[in-house]
């Protein structure tokens, strides 16, 4: 995949073996067998992250996830600033927050929020839609 401007022109040209996210917050997740790298509006690479799947930038933050599964959250730089075990999947941040879940010793599903320090807020639930916490 490569990117054209608005006027159609191409300005990142196409790779056969990766695949990318849109832009968001001045960056785009590619993905390729080698692991995730995150690409600035130029086409160079500015972040490099071995795992599979990156996702895209919310609030200065991205998921990286393998398997379905959220291993934690990187900033713009590349470190990781939450760590979460490995059985958690996880979303964007919004307001603050993300929503992550997790599955139980008898298999269900807990849902829950995070801060942008990793700490879950509240306890987690079997609601899949919980209520967003307070701002």
């Amino acid at each position: 995949m490569g990117y054209v401007d608005k006027n159609g022109r191409i300005v990142i040209e196409a790779k056969q073996d990766a695949l990318a996210n849109n832009f968001s917050e001045g960056l785009a997740a590619v993905w390729s067998e080698d692991g995730t790298s995150y690409i600035d509006k130029t086409g160079k690479v500015v972040i490099e992250v071995p795992r599979p799947h990156g996702g895209p930038f919310s609030e200065g933050l991205a998921a990286i996830l393998e398997e379905g599964k959220c291993f934690g959250y990187i900033d713009k730089t590349g470190k990781v600033v939450i760590e979460l075990p490995s059985d958690y999947t996880g979303a964007d941040f919004i307001g603050g927050f993300a929503r992550v879940s997790r599955r139980d010793a008898d298999g269900q599903t807990k849902w829950g929020f995070i801060d942008k320090t990793g700490k879950l807020i509240g306890p987690p639930n079997n609601d899949p839609n919980p209520p967003s916490p307070e701002p």
